[in-house]
């Protein structure tokens, strides 16, 4: 695990809720509504030695290539990831904040104003807790981590450039084909690490529930996942999407960009006709954001949930867990 946690902070009094106290400055577990208290400890320095003693072992068992190897494949997944995150985060926080969105957002009561349930859930959890929460997972050690993780095993799979004509194929029908797939293959994979901890009840309570504690999501909200659920749906999907494609590395950042920011527009609750247009929403099989939206809303707990899929609806219809039923 990523931090220091209090395992012991589960209550049944608020069912299906889980709230985050950000204190990175340590201190005891307070009283009141279940927190899950979340501190600077041993765990995070274990995050950061992993990153020292894999970046050590790149040094060593490859001196001629390691700074290519930790730079284009390590530290560039990172940046790309971030991006991914903050761009569109700003932008989309921004927007949901605004009168005129209102009657595209997501509501589930007619008349209900979702600002305002998702201010709610700000009291117990400050939005700019939420916002640095996704911050650490993305750029702190868990993000390093995966990125010296990415480091390791990513120079097997892309090629490293020689100069920078080499970043892309040399054709776009090729970077599309190389992007396509990637978004295909690495929907499966995150699929089945988002299923995963759904279906066994010790990730579910451990890690993911973690994320369902916030009841309406936000862009802000998009990546206050546990360290640990953040490599199993995003770091290890995006890694193995690369294994299968083999894609040159721009057209792999292209791909960890947009995989991340349309996880921030799927926890958005915007459903607008130009948002729709620029995500490609509106082409078939696509997922739109009210089937993300529905799993935080009615699968927040352990096993038989559904919409398990970001950006496809195939992988949902072709393991039986595609719900219809949307806002």
């Amino acid at each position: 695990m990523a931090l220091l946690y209090d395992m012991n902070i589960w209550t049944t009094t608020m069912p299906g809720r889980l709230l985050l106290m950000m204190d990175l400055g340590g201190g005891g577990v307070p009283d009141g509504p279940p927190i899950r208290h979340v501190r600077w400890g041993p765990a995070a320095l274990a995050e950061i030695a992993v990153v020292v003693l894999v970046c050590g072992f790149i040094f060593l068992a490859h001196p001629n290539s390691w700074r290519e190897e930790l730079l284009l494949f390590g530290l560039g997944s990172v940046v790309a990831g971030t991006l991914g995150f903050l761009l569109p985060a700003l932008v989309l926080q921004w927007v949901t904040e605004q009168p005129w969105i209102k009657e595209y957002t997501i509501s589930y009561i007619k008349g209900q104003d979702r600002s305002e349930l998702a201010k709610k859930d700000q009291i117990e959890v400050p939005l700019m807790d939420q916002f640095k929460w996704c911050l650490y997972v993305t750029c702190g050690p868990p993000g390093l981590m995966n990125g010296a993780l990415a480091a390791l095993t990513l120079p097997r799979f892309i090629d490293t450039p020689v100069d920078a004509t080499a970043f892309f194929p040399k054709t776009v029908v090729a970077s599309l084909v190389q992007f396509v797939l990637l978004q295909l293959i690495g929907d499966f994979f995150l699929y089945w690490g988002h299923r995963v901890q759904h279906d066994v009840p010790y990730l579910w309570k451990h890690f993911h529930s973690f994320h369902h504690s916030i009841g309406t999501p936000t862009p802000f909200s998009t990546i206050c996942i546990d360290p640990i659920d953040a490599t199993l749906q995003a770091a290890l999907p995006i890694m193995a999407a690369a294994a299968f494609v083999h894609p040159t590395i721009g057209v792999f950042y292209f791909y960890a960009f947009v995989r991340i920011a349309e996880n921030v527009v799927n926890h958005s609750g915007i459903d607008h006709p130009l948002l729709n247009i620029l995500t490609l929403k509106i082409l078939p099989g696509r997922a739109s954001v009210s089937h993300h939206d529905y799993h935080h809303k009615y699968s927040n707990y352990s096993q038989h949930a559904k919409n398990y899929s970001e950006g496809f609806l195939f992988w949902d219809w072709a393991f039986g867990t595609l719900s219809s039923k949307s806002a």
